[in-house]
């Protein structure tokens, strides 16, 4: 096998790795999905919601949610794929503050 012929399939594999990671939302068992969590406000009293999720990396903005809870929003993220994974958001509403983690996984082994 040539320089070239080799040159072309290493390009040939790195273009399928990054068609298929871009693309991977369509393949359920491909092991770097991006993983969405949905938050929707049911506190009621018509109180907004203030979501601000985060993680050590990565941080994923303040949202306002309205008192109507068919009105959410969506993070989106990709879990380390040999590692842990932890995402926590702080909710605020009238009188209240909390933190919840709302995404953990651990490395398998670990």
């Amino acid at each position: 096998m040539g320089t070239s012929t080799r040159s072309c399939s290493v390009m040939i594999i790195v273009l399928s790795i990054m068609l298929c990671i871009s693309m991977c939302d369509a393949f359920p068992w491909w092991p770097f999905n991006r993983t969405k969590v949905y938050i929707y406000n049911y506190i009621g009293k018509n109180a907004s919601l203030l979501v601000h999720c985060r993680s050590v990396d990565d941080d994923l903005d303040e949202h306002w949610l309205s008192p109507d809870p068919t009105q959410g929003c969506m993070i989106k993220f990709y879990p380390m794929a040999f590692g842990n994974t932890l995402f926590f958001c702080g909710f605020t509403w009238p009188g209240q503050f909390k933190w919840f983690d709302i995404y953990k996984t651990k490395a398998i082994g670990l």
